[in-house]
């Protein structure tokens, strides 16, 4: 019994200083942070959703939808090879993000939503007339060759100049009265986005995050609602973020459309004629709101260099 205590404590103590080590240095704590990250990330685009459970077993289960094989790797090793394989791109070779982004845009002229072999079994319906069950990278992959021109995808890099104008368009409503500071926004890209006239850097429905930084109902001597918005970053074709400000509504909503009220405080003191002033308080004020399919105008806030692919505009 001493020895099976003594045993214990001095795990406990080795735990202890090594728990003390990671928190003085930072480096343990911040290398598990970058991994969850990474690994996140990829599970969203696969699965449209983090996973749960041991990081070994959702490696391998990336691996496996992907490739059909466990590497037998580390997890570290796994996580740079996996995603590096994902999402980045260099001078001769895309990641697989921009082959489903450009293949997608080939055939629907959009990027699409959903789980990558919800987005793969779309392209495959139309393609060749079923979903293939190869391994997710095999069949994108089978999918490039088909739909590309000699199955290989060109890439070119080109300079998005700051100031660059995108026009984005909010997917849900949005109102001050249901909507509160903190939460989601989502949009979608409006437009395909060409630089150098043939170079596709930016494919029409790419969904984009966003905030409601600001959401203040309605309220007493009619005082109108207020909403304020932000885009956070819009991912070119190649998955390089491109920083982005809001410019402002990108067509002509008039106020009553927005639900802003104009002069409400008059509107509301009139209404109550003999009651004066002093009932203005129970004159609630007018919420407003944003419509789903509103479109905004972003603007890029600085030089940014991406690989684009050549690629011709489709006739509208």
């Amino acid at each position: 019994m001493h020895r099976f205590l003594k045993s214990y404590f001095v795990k406990i103590f080795w735990g202890s200083l090594f728990l003390v080590l990671i928190s003085t240095t930072g480096f343990g704590a911040d290398q598990e942070f970058q991994i969850e990250r990474k690994l996140v990330r990829m599970e969203r685009f696969m699965y449209r959703n983090p996973g749960e459970g041991l990081i070994a077993n959702r490696l391998s289960k990336i691996e496996k939808d992907l490739l059909d094989r466990d590497s037998a790797q580390t997890n570290l090793d796994k996580i740079k090879k996996l995603y590096e394989f994902l999402f980045v791109t260099n001078e001769s070779y895309p990641s697989l993000q921009m082959k489903l982004n450009f293949v997608e845009w080939k055939v629907f002229h959009e990027t699409r939503v959903g789980t990558l072999g919800e987005r793969i079994s779309a392209v495959e319906n139309l393609v060749v007339g079923k979903p293939s069950t190869e391994p997710l990278a095999f069949r994108l992959e089978q999918l490039v060759q088909v739909a590309v021109e000699s199955g290989i995808v060109a890439l070119h890099k080109v300079k998005v100049p700051k100031g660059t104008k995108i026009l984005v368009r909010l997917e849900k409503q949005i109102s001050s009265k249901e909507t509160r500071a903190g939460s989601e926004a989502f949009f979608n890209v409006a437009n395909d986005l060409f630089i150098d006239e043939n170079v596709l850097v930016l494919s029409k429905g790419e969904p984009i995050s966003g905030d409601v930084d600001v959401a203040k109902r309605g309220r007493s001597f009619g005082r109108s609602g207020h909403l304020v918005l932000t885009v956070n970053s819009i991912p070119s074709l190649d998955g390089t973020d491109l920083g982005v400000s809001l410019v402002g509504l990108a067509q002509e909503l008039d106020k009553k459309k927005l639900g802003i009220a104009v002069a409400a405080s008059g509107v509301g003191y009139l209404a109550l004629g003999p009651v004066g002033l002093i009932g203005g308080i129970f004159v609630k004020g007018k919420d407003v709101q944003f419509p789903a399919g509103t479109e905004f105008l972003v603007s890029t806030a600085e030089d940014k260099h991406v690989f684009g692919i050549v690629a011709r505009k489709e006739k509208m």
